[in-house]
């Protein structure tokens, strides 16, 4: 089983060059290293979590990779991308997908158990207020003594 990868490329906002040329500049950069396009993904314009290269915005894009062949090296492919003046920042991961699946289902396991832990609290609360309505309702009230003015 071939590995796959997560690439992400934040590109320069800086110079208004067109972000689909500067897409295909990276495509072709990625081929060129013997990597295949599974598929990617526009996150669009977003603001950084801090400066790069005097930026605080950039665009976001991520591609999805696989090798053609074993031999293919992620690191010449960051060092080009890294000399690019128009690619503020190249970022890769391991993109493992049974990994993923069992995240994913932890995390639905969880939402699951906060909406029933939500919904056990309500009831309670429901039961709580029954129950004080029903003891006020069988309460006496206090007789004033006549003549006093409390």
């Amino acid at each position: 089983m071939q590995k796959k990868y997560e690439l992400l490329i934040i590109f320069s906002t800086k110079e208004k060059k067109e972000i689909n040329s500067l897409k295909n500049s990276a495509k072709s950069k990625i081929e060129s290293h013997n990597f295949i396009i599974l598929s990617e993904e526009d996150m669009g314009n977003r603001s950084l979590a801090y400066p790069i290269k005097k930026q605080n915005q950039g665009f976001y894009q991520i591609f999805y990779i696989s090798p053609k062949q074993d031999i293919a090296e992620i690191d010449p492919l960051l060092k080009e991308f890294g000399r690019d003046p128009d690619i503020l920042r190249s970022l890769i991961f391991v993109y493992d997908e049974n990994r993923i699946e069992r995240i994913k289902q932890k995390e639905d396991e969880f939402k699951r158990r906060k909406i029933e832990l939500e919904n056990r609290k309500r009831m309670q609360a429901e039961k709580a207020k029954k129950a004080a309505i029903t003891e006020e309702s069988f309460e006496k009230p206090e007789k004033k003594e006549e003549g006093t003015n409390e």
